[in-house]
């Protein structure tokens, strides 16, 4: 997703025009609109295509030397799990490169390489920003902590609580011990695992960020694709909530006397 906003922005779409693409596929069934899948899945069960379409339908077949603001995607090779930043070629199949969730999404094939997934070895990749030249960073990490998981346990506990606390013990137990079994499918468990070894890489690239924005959801599922609505306002929230340290950034360095070629990079 960081590599669909960022072609999107890059290529020079606004926010209004953004959150009108994000809309197309709200609603109840608005995920199915992503859905292509592999009939016998050998390395994916979508082939992910249709994500491809959709970065094609916002800015066409550009190429990243067409863009109005500098671009770099981030992908994982297949073969060797290096990190690959693509900065050349055609932007939506790169996209799409970088939006396929190992296990769920095939491959790309790039040139003579298969790439797929970039967050699986940099999920928050601030040097590359960095190495792009550009003078101020604002990570955007929507990877959770373990305090926030601990904190989003125990909100789902007082929950169930207040929700079944007028059942029996027999039937809140009950109750329980089917949601936890239910709470996860064979998806959630891979995403979770990611997130696990996502955790610290994120943290550390944090380190090199001038601001770290971090718009967290206690109930937001990596499938949530229905429900843009949502996390542009979680998003906004977040936003808002570090305008005044963003404010006070650009204050600080609109008085210096170098001024990067294009300070509205983005690297995803």
């Amino acid at each position: 997703m960081g590599a669909y906003v960022g072609a999107v922005w890059a290529y020079g779409h606004g926010g209004a025009e953004m959150e009108r693409f994000a809309r197309e596929v709200e609603g109840r069934w608005g995920f199915l609109r992503l859905l292509d899948p592999v009939l016998l899945p050998r390395c994916g069960l979508i082939r992910g295509e249709k994500m491809g379409g959709r970065v094609k339908g916002a800015i066409g077949e550009a190429q990243f030397s067409d863009l109005a603001r500098p671009l770099r995607v981030i992908a994982t090779n297949l073969r060797t799990l290096e990190r690959v930043v693509v900065s050349s070629g055609e932007v939506a199949l790169a996209v799409q490169a970088s939006s396929a969730i190992p296990g769920v999404c095939a491959p790309v094939r790039i040139g003579d390489e298969l790439l797929f997934d970039g967050g699986v070895v940099d999920p928050l990749p601030v040097d590359v920003a960095r190495e792009m030249g550009v003078d101020v960073v604002i990570a955007v990490n929507v990877i959770p902590t373990p305090a926030y998981m601990r904190c989003r346990m125990e909100f789902e506990r007082e929950q169930s609580a207040m929700r079944y606390h007028e059942f029996n013990r027999f039937v809140k137990f009950f109750r329980r011990t089917s949601e936890t079994i239910a709470g996860f499918g064979i998806l959630d468990v891979m995403h979770r695992t990611m997130l696990g070894a996502q955790m610290r890489l994120a943290e550390h690239s944090c380190r090199r960020a001038d601001i770290v924005v971090r718009p967290l959801s206690f109930d937001g599922r990596w499938h949530d694709f229905h429900r843009p609505g949502k996390y542009i306002a979680v998003g906004r929230r977040a936003a808002e909530e570090n305008l005044p340290e963003i404010k006070g950034l650009i204050r600080r360095h609109s008085h210096e006397p170098k001024t990067p070629d294009n300070p509205l990079a983005v690297a995803a």
